[in-house]
């Protein structure tokens, strides 16, 4: 199925299964979403595993947000040998912007995420969703392996229970918003409704950060946690997050979205989650100072955040004391970055 042929935005917009009404069926439709751009490396091998997925009921979100390689042609033979794939192409916007494409028609009542250059093992969603309806949760959580450009097993990633654990909802939020659990949306399954009014912010990287806990904030049921490896996390250095000669605009946007999780925290969370968000959103403004000249935006912003909240940090026992020294001094004089710039270039 292909709808929005080069068109700059989806312009077929349907109903979630659950629209107006929380139970869904026994056998829920899934809704997968897939953004691709470039990826003719990997795309066999991530939508390989997901048209075999034990459970079958599912509609394949395909986002081609503008590719110029073979994944482009990809796509169109997926789409021709399997009707459960939903074909959408745009210009390339990025990634949140394909996703929240996918989220604007998708129909199934349970949402998943995979990147295109990731894949999922061929039980993930038989798994997720068989335990997200015995215990009649939101969302669950599982774990992920990291693989090599050969597909090999380097690690794991995410491991946080060693046992099967349902965790209440305000405290997965928390332990979101204190990076505890990290804000991956790709590593998990969850029930659509809670991305009612939910998109991911438009050129951004690292996007979750500012994204899913808003997700989980929609949330009144608890959310279990998998200790199951079902997702294969790819560690590809040609990727949008590790690409080279991004790192100031990587600091700008991972501080962009630890403030939003601080503000999140000052009107919803205790004091303990309050100071741990405030310790994260000024770390990451100390690094947008250190990546970004005094006289630009980004550099102003990250600088006044740390002027407004001193008094706040100096109290803060989640920064060390070189931490609050260094902070503290930066946010007096902050023309200094550039002479500690350079001392640090010179070791």
């Amino acid at each position: 199925m292909l709808y929005g042929k080069d068109a700059t935005d989806s312009e077929v917009v349907f109903p979630c299964e659950c629209d107006g009404n929380d139970a869904i069926s026994a056998s829920p439709l899934v809704s997968v979403i897939i953004p691709v751009y470039n990826v003719e490396k990997y795309f066999q091998r991530c939508m390989d595993s997901i048209i075999g997925q034990t459970y079958q009921n599912i509609e394949i979100i395909v986002v081609d947000d503008g590719s110029t390689d073979a994944s482009s042609r990809m796509c169109d033979e997926y789409a021709e040998m399997d009707s459960r794939v939903v074909l959408v192409r745009q210009k390339n916007f990025g990634l949140s912007h394909a996703r929240n494409t996918a989220l604007d028609i998708m129909k199934g009542s349970v949402v998943a995420f995979v990147d295109s250059d990731d894949s999922i093992s061929l039980q993930m969603i038989e798994r997720t969703v068989e335990t997200l309806l015995r215990d009649d949760l939101d969302a669950v959580l599982f774990e992920a392996q990291l693989v090599n450009e050969r597909e090999e097993i380097i690690g794991e990633r995410f491991h946080v229970f060693d046992d099967y654990t349902v965790i209440p909802i305000q405290d997965v939020i928390d332990l979101i918003i204190t990076d505890k659990v990290g804000s991956q949306v790709w590593k998990g399954v969850y029930r659509s409704r809670c991305w009612n009014n939910v998109r991911f912010p438009t050129g951004r990287l690292y996007e979750d950060i500012a994204t899913t806990f808003k997700a989980y904030a929609n949330m009144s049921r608890p959310v279990g946690f998998l200790p199951e490896r079902l997702y294969n996390y790819r560690l590809n250095t040609q990727g949008i997050s590790l690409s080279k000669g991004k790192d100031a605009i990587r600091g700008y946007h991972i501080f962009l979205g630890f403030y939003e999780q601080l503000v999140y925290a000052s009107d919803h969370c205790g004091k303990h989650t309050i100071k741990i968000c405030f310790a994260n959103t000024y770390r990451s403004a100390n690094n947008v100072m250190m990546l970004y000249k005094p006289k630009s935006d980004e550099y102003r912003l990250a600088c006044d955040f740390l002027r407004k909240n001193r008094k706040y940090k100096l109290l803060n026992e989640n920064l060390t004391i070189k931490q609050k020294a260094k902070l503290a001094f930066l946010s007096v004089f902050p023309w200094m970055t550039e002479p500690v710039k350079w001392f640090k270039r010179r070791k």
